[in-house]
């Protein structure tokens, strides 16, 4: 498959997430196993190091079901 497809393609659909995001995911895919980033260079991704987008109540998707 072609880098700047793969690259665009994974761009666009998980953009939302940030762009530490897409990084993450475009290391961790590449067909080339001596491009592609170790399970620990993965953990050590700044995507990981982000803070997580919480809402008031983060649970509140769920009380239907209490």
């Amino acid at each position: 498959m072609n880098k700047d497809f793969n690259d665009n393609f994974i761009g666009k659909k998980y953009a939302k997430f940030g762009k530490n995001c897409v990084e993450l995911i475009n290391g961790m895919l590449k067909w080339d196993p001596k491009e592609r980033i170790s399970a620990r260079e993965a953990l050590m991704n700044n995507f990981f190091q982000e803070m997580p987008i919480m809402s008031k109540n983060s649970f509140a998707k769920f009380q239907k079901f209490l």
